[in-house]
């Protein structure tokens, strides 16, 4: 459970109910059922809360990159790590006790690999 990097077609809208509320889960299998070739963008969506998009939809993994740092405060290393994995745990404990978010503690992942 955490937040995942998922490939869509521009400006892709979400399924919503008669009264306009998101259908929880509805858009999954219409991304999974797309040819490939029309994925052509990035979003992240939060696991945690039945696959809720949480990032605006991007054209490219360096917009969805620049966002992350520039917009949402997330270190390089961290936003690195995000994209090498694509996926995040919702939260991570460091060596310290420190808990931290999910996308920021993946900074600790590269150090975690060049140890194994």
């Amino acid at each position: 459970m955490g937040k995942r990097i998922v490939k869509a077609p521009p400006a892709f809208e979400r399924r919503k109910d008669h009264d306009g509320r998101f259908i929880s889960g509805a858009h999954l299998p219409l991304l999974y059922d797309m040819p490939q070739e029309s994925l052509s963008c990035f979003q992240i969506y939060e696991d945690v809360t039945e696959a809720t998009p949480v990032s605006p939809i991007f054209p490219s993994e360096a917009a969805l990159k620049k966002w992350l740092v520039s917009q949402q405060g997330y270190s390089v290393d961290a936003v690195q790590q995000f994209m090498h994995f694509g996926f995040a745990p919702s939260a991570v404990i460091e060596p310290d006790g420190t808990i931290v978010d999910s996308i920021e503690g993946m900074r600790q992942a590269k150090t975690n690999d060049a140890s194994a």
